[in-house]
């Protein structure tokens, strides 16, 4: 039984006797993960893992916590304490390190910084967005349903700041510090797993039994545009490799935006948002579908 102090919209409430009852691997253990990482980009993304950068200072982690009142896992001050996220230039393809781009922590400070800013300056953000898009929690409950919250402390991001992060602020039946999908575009917020270790484990793993590829997305078209490490289905597919027979049992899931991938246009089922000129659209779940299989992700 533990005490934590959680933030909600800004205002510290006490979450009192918390019960921690699944089994956390321990930090030595998240440590050999994080090394068997590090150690799969050596070998197979070499300019990603020349990118990465050295770890961050206790005082880096002290001045987070102070600025923000939150108390940091140690889990995920171990994550910076390995590596501060990874450089960054204007003109970089490589992948990032979680599939998306791994944040430094001053990166993740003044982002959380700028959304704590705009709830102190508009406290009825929240309910001014959801009159315009619904937030939704995948499970049910699990996520407050919310457009902000400064609970929300990212690790990883596309450019403009879709995140996967860990969630100090749950909905009742969420886990502190689960990994969750949260940002501007993420109306529909998953949980990919109960904890960082847990989500780093699952996708090292991943990455160990050859179940991603080096993927440039729209490489045909924009010869610049980034590559990305793509994690394969539990089918054996990719996103834009799914067959006429599984994409017409996806047809449900698609209308109601639980499906993520890329499949030929049909005007009769598509969302009129997902229509493009080049007879192919990209279809909801947003940044959960990057993690197929990952707790409630909407691809298995």
């Amino acid at each position: 039984m533990v005490q934590i102090l959680l933030r909600r919209e800004a205002h510290i409430v006490r979450q009192d006797t918390v019960c921690w009852c699944r089994q956390m691997p321990s930090l030595h253990a998240l440590k050999g993960r994080l090394d068997a990482l590090e150690a799969w980009l050596a070998e197979h993304v070499p300019m990603t893992y020349a990118m990465l950068n050295p770890g961050v200072e206790e005082s880096d982690l002290d001045a987070f916590e102070a600025e923000s009142g939150l108390t940091l896992p140690e889990e995920f001050k171990l994550l910076y304490r390995w590596h501060d996220g990874q450089a960054e230039s204007a003109d970089t393809m490589e992948p990032g390190v979680f599939s998306l781009w791994f944040r430094p922590l001053e990166q993740v400070q003044e982002q959380w910084s700028y959304s704590r800013d705009i709830l102190n300056g508009d406290p009825e953000v929240n309910a001014e967005v959801a009159r315009l898009d619904e937030q939704i929690s995948h499970p049910a409950g699990h996520i407050r349903e919310v457009f902000i919250d400064a609970g929300r402390v990212p690790f990883c991001s596309t450019d403009d700041w879709n995140a996967v992060g860990i969630d100090l602020n749950p909905g009742p039946l969420g886990t502190y510090a689960q990994v969750i999908t949260f940002g501007q575009d993420e109306h529909d917020k998953y949980v990919l797993a109960e904890s960082l270790a847990e989500f780093i484990d699952e996708y090292v793993r991943r990455l160990e039994q050859g179940r991603v590829r080096v993927y440039q997305p729209d490489g045909d078209r924009f010869p610049d545009e980034p590559f990305t490490l793509e994690l394969q289905a539990a089918s054996g597919h990719y996103g834009d490799q799914f067959p006429d027979d599984q994409l017409a049992q996806l047809e449900l899931q698609l209308a109601a935006g639980q499906y993520w991938g890329v499949k030929p246009n049909n005007p009769s089922t598509m969302h009129p948002e997902a229509a493009s000129e080049d007879g192919v659209e990209t279809v909801g779940g947003g940044l959960a579908g990057m993690f197929p299989g990952f707790g409630a992700s909407p691809i298995p």
